[in-house]
């Protein structure tokens, strides 16, 4: 799905860079115009298609797991991936009264912790209004496994 939107993007790029030397040859407007069409067609689509892309928050970090085997699990499903560092890197804003900064409100949270960790889960439920879900231990998730 995500290769699908760049090339989108690139073939609103290729039709913008077409409409520009079409111009500059001095051809006739009307294929100037076709091509300008055409970009701004693949720009609305992709734009599209990524607000309607539903997201899941993935806080921390994946332990021994590139996070490209995610990002292709969920893309693979039909969903965004955003990132947040969690408390353990930095304070989270929640936690001092402050908004969330994540972008594109997720529909889902899924928090990684170390195995043992028994610190409180940071409040991404309560301040997004999303689900929850945690992987403790040693386990893999099946979407994570290769």
């Amino acid at each position: 799905m995500r290769w699908f939107d760049e090339y989108l993007g690139l073939l609103a790029a290729a039709s913008l860079f077409g409409a520009a030397v079409l111009w500059a040859a001095g051809t006739p407007v009307a294929a100037q115009v076709a091509f300008l069409g055409l970009s701004a067609a693949s720009l609305a689509i992709m734009a599209w298609r990524v607000v309607r892309t539903p997201r899941v928050l993935l806080v921390g970090e994946p332990p021994g797991r590139p996070r490209y085997r995610l990002r292709e699990a969920l893309d693979d499903a039909g969903y965004g991936l955003r990132v947040c560092a969690g408390p353990e890197e930095r304070p989270c804003p929640v936690l001092q009264g402050k908004p969330c900064p994540v972008p594109g409100r997720p529909s889902a949270a899924l928090i990684l912790r170390r195995p043992g960790d028994r610190s409180p889960l940071p409040p991404c439920g309560e301040a997004l209004g999303v689900r929850i879900g945690t992987v403790e231990g040693n386990e893999t998730p099946s979407w994570l496994a290769a």
